[in-house]
Order: C-alpha cells, then sequence, then structure tokens
C-alpha cells in the first residue's frame, strides 16, 4: 500500500503503473486487496521490486515540465 502510495506522490496512478507492467488495473487491484489480508500472490515480490525499480527511475521517463510562453507584444 505504501508503494503506491509513493507512486501517486510521483503521479503515476495505479492503472498506469499496471500498464506499464503489462498487467491489467484490476489484477493489480486483486494482489493489493489481498496483501491487505495477509495472503500472498506468487507475483506480488515482482510487482513490489518493480513498484520500486519505477520509483527510483522516475526522474528518467517523467515528461518535461510544462513552460508558459509570455505573450509578446
Amino acid at each position: 500500500e505504501s508503494l503506491v502510495q509513493q507512486l501517486k506522490e510521483q503521479g503515476i496512478t495505479q492503472s498506469a503503473f499496471a500498464e506499464s507492467i503489462g498487467c491489467s488495473a484490476q489484477h493489480l487491484a486483486a494482489v493489493k486487496r489481498s496483501e491487505l489480508r495477509h495472503h500472498y500472490f506468487h507475483e506480488l515480490g515482482a510487482l513490489k521490486l518493480a513498484c520500486l525499480w519505477l520509483l527510483e527511475h522516475h526522474a528518467e521517463f517523467a515528461p518535461p515540465p510544462k513552460t508558459r510562453k509570455r505573450k509578446t507584444q
């Protein structure tokens, strides 16, 4: 749960994360719910690793900040 919160803070939605790793948002939500109930999916470790990798390398893939254009008069 805390990793998903960190992704949100970086502007990465759960759906975008799921798409980037090739799984559906529904599957990711099911894994998340299962972990909260202390049951573990066999791919939970891989999902956490992908989350950590994305958090660490977010700056490499983030779009450049938008700049405002000034009107010339």
